[in-house]
């Protein structure tokens, strides 16, 4: 997750990105177990889930079934991953997941500004996803982070993995100069 704040005079804006890039030390932060019914909080989510308790990994798979089994999931199986999971109970995982990151945000947003300054900036929230999805998968998607309370539909933006590593790669290069030789 990346964020970025600035002022405009029609007010302050921060935009999160929830990006689901694939770094190894990164992975539990994209996994989501639930508790016992009844327990407050209804889940865990990343770092506090334990090394060796069972989890839901590599969930939003299950957003585009043709899809989840291929890739790092197939070629690098965990031995703490829960069976996946598809249709409701899948979206409910992405769901509960997106709301934990989004008060995740929110919390370190409040922390870092101030109270009164995080509940008066607007915030967008762009949220990747592979290359390869289909449209109907980005769009449960984008439902998915409506029903997690990250804004209406207008207001959050499906990416894909790709086009969100070369916008990052090129406002990365901002004042580098590259010179082009005809010497091919």
């Amino acid at each position: 997750m990346a964020w970025q704040g600035w002022d405009t005079p029609k007010g302050s804006y921060v935009r999160i990105t929830c990006s689901s890039i694939a770094i190894q030390i990164k992975q539990r932060l994209r996994t989501l177990k639930y508790n016992p019914e009844g327990t407050n909080p209804p889940y865990k989510w990343g770092f506090q889930i334990k090394d060796d308790e069972k989890r839901h990994e590599w969930f939003k798979l299950g957003l585009e079934p043709d899809l989840a089994h291929t890739g790092l999931a197939e070629t690098y199986p965990s031995s703490t991953a829960l069976p996946p999971v598809y249709g409701a109970a899948c979206e409910k995982l992405i769901v509960d997941y997106l709301t934990a990151l989004r008060l995740h945000a929110l919390d370190h947003l409040r922390k870092r500004f101030g109270v009164g300054d995080a509940f008066f900036t607007t915030i967008e929230y762009i949220i990747t996803v592979p290359a390869m999805w289909s449209e109907k998968a980005q769009n449960t998607t984008k439902v998915c982070a409506e029903r997690a309370g990250m804004g209406d539909w207008e207001n959050i933006e499906i990416v894909s993995e790709p086009e969100a590593a070369g916008v990052y790669a090129l406002e990365s290069m901002v004042g580098l100069s590259l010179v082009t030789t005809r010497d091919w």
